[in-house]
Order: structure tokens, then sequence, then C-alpha cells
């Protein structure tokens, strides 16, 4: 009788301990800065899952919900890696692709630019990530963001 009122806690408490995977693109706000998302110094700042194919997807992603004020959608139309400012000699920040000592952690050293067109609009502008550091998502001033549809047929 002690063996099944301990097995039966011992369920209850692991299913009571599980978590949920929040998607962070469900919940987005406006950023307070003006140079938030368009400049080198202050990129968006996705964190880095072990999978830089995963991060990039995660950028694409983002930026497909992105659109202009007037409701009119983004087309990306190329993507570089440029150096992070903050990793240039002189400047307090580390150098280059150092992992960490204990925790294996990369410092990063460069970030993705994305350069985006308006449809029908001449002009571009650019998005700068940093998939190395994790802050929480906001949106460039000056563009509206229209969060995913969650699949609820979806098993994830």
């Amino acid at each position: 009788m002690k063996r099944l009122t301990f097995a039966i806690m011992a369920v209850l408490l692991s299913l009571s301990c599980a978590s949920r995977v929040v998607n962070p693109l469900l919940d987005v706000k406006p950023a307070q800065k003006a140079s938030y998302g368009y400049t080198a110094d202050d990129p968006i700042r996705i964190g880095y899952t072990g999978d830089r194919q995963k991060n990039i997807r995660f950028c694409y992603n983002y930026m497909e919900c992105l659109q202009t004020t007037d409701g009119i959608p983004l087309q990306i139309i190329s993507r570089a890696s440029v150096p992070d400012p903050k990793n240039e000699p002189g400047n307090k920040g580390p150098l280059g692709f150092i992992p960490r000592r204990w925790g294996g952690e990369l410092w990063g050293g460069i970030l993705d630019q994305y350069s985006l067109i308006a449809e029908g609009s001449p002009d571009t502008l650019s998005l700068f990530f940093d998939i190395y550091h994790k802050e929480p998502l906001l949106i460039p001033i000056g563009l509206e963001y229209i969060a995913p549809v969650k699949d609820s047929t979806s098993s994830e």
C-alpha cells in the first residue's frame, strides 16, 4: 500500500512540474528607442539556441510578422554578416568568438544584417540581429507586428 501511494505521489509530482514552451513571437511589445533593430549598436537580440539554422529561421519568422505602419508587408532582399561594433578594438567588449571558460556560451562578434523592402517602395531598410545574446523581443519603431496565428492542429 505504501508503494502504491508513493508511486501515485511521484507520478502526480512529476506531472505537476511539467512546463509549457512559450512562443516568443506571440508576445512582442513596441520598442522605446528609435535605434532599436536599425543599428548595429542596438540589434534585435534573439539568443542562441545551439543551432545557427534554427536562429536564422527564427529571424525570418519574426520578419514575416513585420509590416509598415500603412499595413504594407516587408520583403527580405538580402542577408549579410557584419561585425559587432562592441567587439571593435578599444571597446570593453570581448573580441571574436571566444567560448566562456565554464559556460560554453559564445560571446558573439558577428551580427546578421537583413535588408528589407516594402512592396511598391524603392526604399530599403536594414534590421540587425544578434543571435548570440537574448533580450525580450520588441517591435522597431515605424513598423507594426502582426502576431502569427497559433495553429491548433499542430502537436507543438
